[in-house]
């Protein structure tokens, strides 16, 4: 679980990740809060809370988490924290710093962490081994004259053990200035409070096998992962984690989950869109490049609110479960989760669909219960790979929770979905919309031949794999190799050659697609000569 406002960043990996600290000393970050899975409670990540003014001074507490724990594979026996003390105004250290640190773990609100730390020069580094309690090494010795704190060396740092940036989870900070400075500034009542909240990630790995390779996944998640999965048929990776129920309620946080997968495993490397679902519900998910090795690709999965508010409806008293799962698209999607209980089922005619042809997308409303949506308003938006709109229809009126609407898909691929119900029409008020049922929800339709369940099991027996195969070749790549399309073989079982009349380029369906493909002129099953 992330707060809200560790927002996404673009498409870059995982939102928290700016730059690596392993080679960068604490005190060069500035008076601001950095680092891994950390911002501030409540407020816009990678800034303090608003500075204290005391005695003139701006005061605030910079942070760092000195360990990529998100993004690399950090197999440390210790791992770091620090705090700075410091003066807004020129980025000044407050020397002699007095720190009480309380560190909560949000799920049963377990304080991990709750000591006075005392800092010569200010900056307060926390080396912490892992272990089930607080314990500070025996050679660390403490100051009775301030407040009996745990004394730093010279370099700044106490060392340590406690669960604190090793046990999964989300954490809070609360940092209170207790004294600072050669003058002797001490606090007994109101002294300055800073809050943060740090998230501190599970991570576990998983080999899978698909045909005949072998490929290692990496999952993250800032809950302890219970199981994982993977369905060949469907090329699906399942893992499960259960969060508090409280923290499903709590609005300034996100149910997330990263998954690393090699890009060897080209099903996924190579696939336009992923099909992410958590509690079987579509989600967005964002393919990311940034600080990672360039033989891996990492996918962030990431729960909108309205998803979080029905998976507490079935919450029992304590936890939820959630489980995540990720494929690479064979299908066009035939459900659409809206908020509130809301969904759309999704059909084309004719089916699947092909390009330059009139496509009519049905679309039927539902409510929870599963009865018709009547009067629900919505937009239908079609956009390609690269996120461009290419078509689409606003305040359409689905009268008995049914509609219908005509589409040009220009070639062959896979193209998004989006559809936004704005609310229900109220008919004796025809111009305005309820509004109490607005959500929205991203589906994808693959334009062309389907590869359907029976396609991708008879091509796991075979060792095969589908659409990126390396090791048997595809119909593309036999033409590239120099053979002729019409001479292209198909190689998993009961398949049938056919050629696109636009151009005459190859594919391989299954009898049924094959016959609708020529039925519809698409293309044409070539004569063999025996």
């Amino acid at each position: 679980m992330k707060t809200t406002h560790l927002a996404i960043i673009a498409i870059v990996i995982i939102s928290l990740a700016i730059v690596s600290f392993s080679s960068k000393p604490a005190y060069a970050v500035g008076c601001a809060v950095w680092g891994y899975g950390i911002g501030e409670g409540g407020a816009t990540p990678f800034y303090n809370p608003q500075p204290h003014l005391v005695k003139g001074r701006n005061l605030d507490v910079g942070i760092t988490i000195l360990h990529d724990l998100f993004n690399y594979d950090y197999n440390g026996t210790t791992r770091s924290i620090s705090f700075r003390l410091c003066d807004t105004n020129g980025d000044k250290n407050m020397s002699d710093t007095i720190y009480k640190i309380t560190v909560t773990k949000e799920d049963g609100h377990k304080t991990v962490l709750n000591n006075v730390f005392y800092s010569g020069i200010g900056l307060l580094q926390l080396q912490i081994q892992n272990y089930s309690t607080t314990e500070i090494m025996p050679y660390v010795r403490q100051d009775p004259n301030h407040d009996n704190a745990f004394v730093a060396d010279s370099n700044g740092t106490v060392y340590m053990k406690n669960p604190f940036l090793w046990e999964p989870g989300v954490y809070d900070l609360t940092v209170r200035i207790l004294g600072f400075g050669t003058s002797n500034v001490f606090y007994q009542n109101g002294e300055p409070v800073f809050n943060y909240t740090a998230d501190v990630p599970d991570t576990v790995w998983e080999e899978i096998q698909h045909g005949n390779s072998t490929y290692r996944i990496k999952v993250l998640s800032t809950q302890k992962i219970e199981s994982f999965n993977y369905d060949a048929d469907t090329m699906r990776l399942y893992w499960s984690v259960r969060v508090p129920q409280e923290q499903i309620l709590n609005k300034t946080h996100q149910v997330f989950s990263d998954v690393e997968i090699p890009r060897s495993f080209h099903e996924f490397s190579e696939s336009p869109f992923l099909n992410a679902t958590i509690n079987d519900a579509s989600v967005r998910s964002s393919p990311m490049s940034a600080s990672i090795p360039q033989s891996e690709m990492m996918v962030n999965l990431y729960s909108p609110l309205s998803l979080l508010s029905d998976i507490a409806k079935n919450a029992n008293m304590t936890d939820a479960a959630v489980t995540f799962s990720l494929a690479p698209l064979l299908k066009s999607s035939t459900r659409l989760d809206l908020n509130h209980g809301v969904y759309a089922l999704v059909t084309w005619s004719p089916s699947p669909p092909v390009a330059n042809a009139s496509e009519t997308l049905h679309v039927k409303f539902l409510t929870a219960s599963g009865a018709p949506l009547k009067n629900a308003v919505y937009d239908v938006y079609l956009s390609n790979r690269h996120g461009i709109n290419f078509e689409h229809y606003d305040v359409r009126v689905a009268k008995d929770g049914t509609d219908s609407a005509e589409f040009l898909f220009p070639q062959d691929d896979i193209y998004k979905l989006y559809i936004h119900v704005r609310g229900v029409s109220n008919s004796s008020a025809p111009h305005s919309i309820d509004n109490a049922l607005d959500g929205d929800a991203y589906g994808y339709v693959v334009v062309g031949p389907e590869f359907d369940t029976i396609a991708t099991n008879t091509m796991t027996q075979h060792n095969m794999t589908f659409p990126y195969q390396r090791d048997l070749v595809t119909p593309l790549r036999q033409v590239k190799m120099g053979i002729q399309p019409q001479d292209v073989t198909c190689d998993w079982s009961g398949f049938q050659l056919v050629l696109k009349s636009e151009d005459g380029s190859p594919a391989c369906a299954s009898p049924h697609t094959a016959k609708i493909l020529t039925e519809r002129g698409w293309g044409y099953i070539p004569l063999r000569l025996r």
